[in-house]
């Protein structure tokens, strides 16, 4: 960087500043109108770049190559060099021409303006569309072979609809056509062209629409490249062929619509085969019927023929039918008479079996086996009761031994004091009155004296502690 005291020459100032320039922009891009354009005989372009405030000289040489990059495949074929008054975009670099000290571009590519921009929008565009299958065959209608009414819809001035109706009267000057105007260029392009579509829908006289338009740059080809139109195109109702451009133009609405024709006269053949080969194929066609025709009759007399050699006299047939019916009647006499027989040894057989199963009869064996068992049962009673007055006999006697009144019986005695057994003398107390049980009775006494004995007890005893 230079010094403040540094006293610069011109050319040494303009020279750091060149330098300065073109290291801090080595690639920009610009966008602004052209003006001033010089294209001399030296290949090189010189303009200026300008917008509504500003203007910057630009250079661009020859040996860059002029790459003037159109939307899509317009590229391939647009060759042109940019044009006074055209919109661009400008990849170049800072330069100072030392000479006169003027700043300028050095341009080394150069592109339409908002091309770009469209670009992308269609490419997302057909992306999301495509995602969500509107762009696949499955869903495309197919083209009526033989049409009978062509609706067309595009401008009513344009060259699209002169290309299609030269074609129509040259190849099928028969098939009627409903022509609905719509714009085909333009912000108002898309509704229109919507509205175009819902009203020969609406009118129901087609079946079969070419929705046109000339060839023209990306802005021009923009409106159908709107998701709205596109939506509208591939829910319609009736197949539509799209016919947009030239043949290497691509837009969304070619996408779409259930066939794309190169051109708006290709789209014209595709509904309107040519006249003469229709009658030529009627022709052929024809000559095929009156031989098929022939060859039918022929082979229905042949079988005509055969069945009148084949057919025998009424006489014999009903010889042969009436055979058959006697015939059919002995077979059918022999059948009644085994089916009597049969039926009469099932009647008696039933007969048997109804004797058999008579309620009568079933009610006397039932009472004979109700005797049985009563008697049966009686017995079974006797023989248990007495069974089980043997057993409570037993068990009385058994009872009575270990009573305390069959000890009673022996001439012992129960001494109560205060309805509790006396067991021990100690329990009693002078004066105590006492209840003594006998075998055959009760007797109140009073206790006058008490005496204690000394009893030998057997070990184990109850009052064995006690001497």
């Amino acid at each position: 960087m230079s010094n403040v005291d540094h006293i610069y020459q011109v050319s040494e100032f303009l020279a750091e500043v060149k330098s300065l320039l073109e290291m801090s922009y080595r690639s920009v891009w610009l966008e602004g109108e052209i003006s001033s354009l010089r294209a001399p005989a030296s290949g090189h372009l010189y303009f200026t770049l300008k917008d509504d405030n500003t203007q910057i000289r630009c250079a661009m040489f020859r040996n860059r190559g002029v790459r003037n990059r159109a939307f899509g495949n317009q590229a391939a074929r647009n060759t042109t060099k940019p044009e006074e008054g055209q919109l661009v975009q400008v990849r170049a670099k800072f330069t100072l021409y030392e000479a006169r000290g003027d700043v300028q571009l050095i341009v080394e590519e150069i592109k339409e303006a908002g091309s770009g921009q469209l670009l992308k929008q269609f490419e997302e565009l057909k992306r999301k569309l495509a995602g969500e299958g509107l762009f696949a065959e499955q869903n495309k209608q197919r083209i009526p072979q033989f049409p009978k009414r062509l609706g067309i819809v595009t401008s009513s001035s344009g060259a699209a609809l002169h290309d299609i109706l030269s074609t129509l009267k040259r190849r099928n000057p028969g098939l009627p056509v409903v022509i609905y105007h719509s714009l085909v260029q333009g912000a108002e392009a898309p509704r229109a062209l919507a509205n175009a579509l819902k009203d020969c829908a609406k009118h129901e006289q087609c079946d079969v629409v070419i929705i046109a338009r000339g060839g023209g740059s990306i802005e021009d080809l923009a409106c159908f490249n709107n998701e709205e139109l596109a939506r509208l195109i591939a829910a319609y109702p009736l197949p539509i062929i799209s016919a947009i451009g030239h043949e290497v133009d691509f837009t969304i609405a070619d996408f779409v619509a259930d066939v794309r024709a190169a051109t708006p006269t290709a789209a014209a053949e595709l509904v309107a085969p040519e006249r003469s080969t229709l009658l030529a194929e009627l022709a052929a066609r024809g000559l095929r019927m009156r031989v098929l025709l022939g060859q039918r009759l022929q082979a229905k007399a042949q079988a005509v023929d055969l069945l009148g050699r084949s057919i025998t006299s009424p006489g014999r047939s009903l010889s042969i039918r009436f055979s058959a019916t006697q015939l059919l009647g002995k077979q059918m006499h022999r059948a009644l008479l085994s089916r009597c027989r049969q039926a009469k040894l099932q009647s008696s057989t039933a007969q048997l079996s109804l004797r058999r199963l008579h309620p009568k009869k079933q009610l006397a064996d039932r009472r004979g086996h109700v005797a049985q068992n009563t008697i049966r049962l009686h017995s079974q009673i006797r023989s248990v009761l007495k069974e089980q007055q043997s057993k409570m006999a037993l068990a009385a006697e058994k009872l009575r031994l270990v009573s305390p009144l069959g000890i009673l019986e022996r001439g012992y005695a129960l001494a109560q004091l205060d309805k509790a057994c006396v067991k021990s003398i100690e329990q009693l107390s002078v004066g105590d009155k006492l209840k003594v049980i006998l075998s055959d009775g009760e007797v109140s006494t009073q206790v006058l004296e008490l005496f204690q004995h000394n009893i030998e007890r057997a070990p184990g005893t109850e009052g064995d502690h006690k001497q």
